[in-house]
């Protein structure tokens, strides 16, 4: 009986380990989301919205444009969270939620092209009465193991888990970097979603590209985002090449004892504006140093851009008028510096990303000229702008940025309306316009004075290719309102 007894106790003792054993194994797998059905649908709601399409190789025509449906996070204050790229242009915002397919029209209150990221507001006051916030939770760990979530139009959810791979500095629309979380799925989640933390929202999805690699906006991203009414996100405003090379260092004269990164470009209108200079080599941010490809240890995230301590203090994003100590190497000498950080006031871009409304141009003797943008660019030569403009491609690469605070612009001579007064020239397409008249071109208001002012017969307008263009002054407002009439030109200009 002893032994019989004994054989009984040693298989309740292996039945406990063994129950023990697998509750520290389910403790490690990914939490699944705690809310209910109806919590995550009164927490999400869908957008539609419709947009206007501007031509800017015809920027005086605008037609209809897509219509696209998007996921929209309810917040605090009866306020829908979407990117700010998803409504750019956009002429009707209108959304519906689990309980009725009725559309809303809503009006966008507050944007951050910066951030990507926008408000909405609701003009019935009714509709957030069967919603309810997803609270959010912390920052996840890269590493961890989150439930995605997106929704159709019919408010079926998809769900999976995914794991964090990394998390990344990303500037998506402009020049202030922000950590953005990084992981794979099995489906695109083309409109977006959100990422579960057990019941906590700890991540809102925006982009899937065609790996289907997508990225999220951490939660303390949103949070400081809604928080303030103006944009709370300050802008670095540096580029970095890594000194891993000995011969750059020693060109440097760096020190094998210490690393850092190179400073290649400052860009004006930014926290660093005035503070760095080119060719300074950072060594430390905020106390944290850099190795030699500029990237620091963070505590949760792992190796990271330097820009990224300009957003985070440990789980905390940083606000506008903090400053933050800096170590460069310049000229051979160890410096130390301050920054006092601020947002990004758009006194930067020569070649701007985003162009607002309709985009500016001017018509004169039947030229049509522009400002380069990256619309433009996409308008004009496609996806694969950067194959099939190489002389673009290279200016927006090596000139986007001005060197110092202005509106400079590079303009654009994107075709010629056939005439008498410019026979000769009717081929010419998109070229990048230099002078006019001896005068280095910035804006299509100068180009506009300058022609306007006909003290002899002609204007000689020098293009990038070394092609003189000879306008003429005689009869100016005569020849522009025949063109006008002849190609049922509704203005011939819109200056901003």
């Amino acid at each position: 009986m002893k032994s019989i007894s004994g054989f009984i106790n040693m298989k309740s003792i292996l039945f406990v380990f063994a129950v023990f054993v697998l509750a520290v194994q389910l403790s490690a797998l990914p939490a699944k989301g705690t809310l209910s059905d109806r919590e995550l649908k009164q927490g999400i709601v869908l957008v539609r919205i419709s947009s206007i399409h501007y031509n800017d190789l015809l920027p005086w025509r605008s037609q209809a444009g897509n219509s696209y449906t998007v996921t929209g996070l309810v917040l605090k204050g009866n306020r829908i969270l979407v990117l700010s790229s998803d409504i750019q242009n956009a002429s009707l915002v209108e959304v519906w939620k689990y309980s009725s397919y009725r559309k809303n029209i809503a009006k966008i209150i507050k944007r951050d092209n910066e951030a990507n990221l926008a408000l909405l507001e609701v003009e019935n006051p009714d509709f957030f009465n069967d919603l309810r916030p997803i609270e959010f939770g912390r920052d996840p760990h890269v590493g961890r193991i989150v439930n995605a979530m997106s929704i159709d139009g019919n408010f079926r959810a998809h769900n999976e888990d995914v794991k964090i791979t990394d998390v990344n500095a990303v500037s998506d629309l402009g020049t202030t970097t922000l950590p953005y979380l990084f992981f794979r799925t099995s489906e695109p989640f083309n409109g977006g979603g959100v990422l579960l933390c057990g019941d906590r929202l700890c991540g809102f999805i925006g982009f899937t590209n065609n790996d289907k690699r997508a990225q999220a906006i951490l939660p303390s991203v949103v949070q400081a985002f809604r928080s303030e009414s103006s944009s709370p996100f300050v802008s670095q405003g540096f580029d970095l090449e890594n000194m891993e090379d000995p011969v750059l260092k020693e060109y440097y004269g760096m020190p094998a004892k210490l690393s850092g990164a190179l400073v290649t470009r400052v860009i004006p209108g930014t926290s660093v504006f005035g503070v760095l200079e080119k060719n300074d080599i950072i060594l430390s941010i905020a106390g944290r140093n850099l190795d030699d490809r500029g990237f620091y240890n963070d505590p949760k995230f792992g190796l990271q851009k330097g820009q990224l301590l300009f957003v985070r203090d440990g789980d905390r994003v940083r606000k506008e008028g903090e400053t933050i100590p800096i170590k460069v190497l310049r000229n051979k000498n160890v410096t130390k510096l301050t920054v006092s950080l601020k947002s990004y006031d758009g006194s930067a871009e020569r070649i701007p990303a985003i162009v607002e409304g309709p985009p500016p141009y001017l018509i004169e003797s039947g030229y049509v000229f522009v400002e380069l943008s990256l619309p433009y660019l996409r308008d004009g030569y496609g996806s694969s702008w950067r194959s099939r403009a190489a002389e673009m491609a290279y200016l927006f690469d090596t000139q986007r940025f001005l060197e110092k605070p202005g509106k400079e612009r590079i303009i654009v001579l994107v075709g010629v309306y056939p005439d008498d007064v410019n026979r000769g020239y009717e081929k010419i397409r998109s070229v990048p316009v230099k002078s006019i008249d001896g005068q280095s071109i910035t804006d299509l208001s100068q180009i506009h004075r300058i022609l306007s002012n006909g003290n002899g017969n002609f204007h000689m307008m020098e293009l990038s290719t070394g092609m003189q263009v000879y306008i003429t002054s005689r009869n100016r407002d005569e020849t522009n309102r025949r063109i006008q009439q002849r190609y049922s030109l509704p203005e011939l200009s819109r200056m901003r």
